[in-house]
């Protein structure tokens, strides 16, 4: 480990077969802070991933598990921290509030939507209400509940908080419908 840094990131990637339980090397990723996965009807499994100290937003890469070959998507979302992804249709996923990369203490509003058919990320518009760490749950009719979450980290003079943070937790809901 290099001197100043305080983890070794791993990036070899493995593959578990269910059937023979075993694992199998698939290479590696440059990825800086691999945050969440989803798979798709197709087999196809994406990666939401953090830009890091880039500032660019967050990426968004592609596996296929039969060539076993990682694609990234060549847009970014805007969305960095906190927000949450929920998959409708088979195919979209709505990415919805969080922590933009340029301000990381507010929440902001926006909904983007990934079409794993093209691979493209589309703007979808705004919430009605800035939040991250909420919840986003698929309803049986095809519409998307958000509900909950935290507007923004009110920090004031950092000295006299000693660092501390107070949250705005909020309790309403909204519904997304695509």
């Amino acid at each position: 480990m290099k001197k100043g840094t305080s983890a070794n990131l791993i990036s070899e990637i493995e593959l578990y077969d269910s059937e023979n339980g075993t694992f199998s090397n698939v290479g590696q990723i440059n990825l800086w802070q691999p945050r969440k996965t989803m798979s798709f009807d197709n087999g196809k499994v994406f990666v939401v991933n953090s830009s890091g100290l880039q500032n660019k937003g967050t990426e968004i890469t592609i596996f296929n598990p039969k060539s076993k070959k990682f694609t990234r998507i060549k847009q970014y979302l805007t969305l960095d921290f906190s927000y949450e992804f929920t998959k409708f249709q088979n195919r979209f996923v709505l990415f919805s509030g969080g922590k933009s990369t340029e301000k990381y203490t507010a929440a902001i509003s926006k909904l983007e939507v990934f079409d794993s058919g093209v691979e493209k990320v589309l703007d979808a518009g705004n919430m009605m209400t800035p939040r991250y760490n909420h919840r986003a749950t698929l309803l049986q009719d095809g519409r998307i509940l958000i509900t909950g979450g935290c507007t923004e980290d009110i920090a004031g003079d950092t000295e006299a908080h000693a660092g501390i943070f107070e949250i705005s937790a909020l309790s309403s809901a909204e519904i997304y419908s695509p």
